[in-house]
């Protein structure tokens, strides 16, 4: 077998490092958290907090209603959960609920309630009445649902394709962190 010239050679090692660099970004290296509100994805660093609230009005009660999440690491919980009071789909006691329930401006609070199992959380706002959801503090505008997968790995190149494109929706607030949505 000849030997191959200086020319051949250079492509040989462009192919061999074209080959490395698409390998590398292609492999999925990096734990996040995904948050997906209408189609629109957000990536967060795995080591930091989020906070979801989705507030809205019971569809059939019509008492307001907010559920607080918090996503930290790997897990996903239900941190508080307000609501005006008691009837049809709504916590009725405190067994209902698991937690212990306080009283404030004419609401009742439930305060560290569940951890969600499982890695993915979907919110869906089909049947609740004129809902809102923010991340961080930050409204974000949801009429479809909202999906959270936490510990998802994705590609350098994926973190690269949000770094690169504007933000669509400021989910930002104070030192929490965020990866450009796409």
């Amino acid at each position: 077998m000849g030997r191959l010239g200086p020319g051949k050679r250079k492509a040989f090692f462009l192919y061999v490092i074209a080959f490395v660099s698409f390998f590398v970004l292609a492999l999925p290296l990096v734990q996040v958290t995904e948050v997906v509100v209408d189609g629109v994805e957000y990536l967060f660093p795995k080591d930091g907090e989020v906070f979801i609230t989705l507030e809205y009005l019971h569809s059939v009660e019509l008492f307001r209603v907010v559920e607080t999440y918090l996503i930290a690491g790997c897990e996903i919980r239900l941190v508080e959960f307000r609501w005006s009071g008691y009837g049809a789909g709504l916590p009725s006691t405190p067994e209902d609920i698991f937690s212990q329930i306080s009283q404030s401006g004419g609401e009742f609070i439930a305060r560290n309630i569940s951890v969600i199992s499982g890695n993915v959380l979907r919110l869906d706002m089909k049947h609740r009445v004129g809902a809102t959801v923010s991340v961080n503090g930050e409204i974000v505008s949801s009429n479809v649902g909202v999906e959270v997968r936490v510990c998802v790995r994705v590609s350098l190149a994926k973190i690269l394709h949000h770094l690169l494109t504007p933000t669509k929706l400021p989910i930002s607030s104070g030192n929490q962190q965020h990866l450009r949505a796409s």
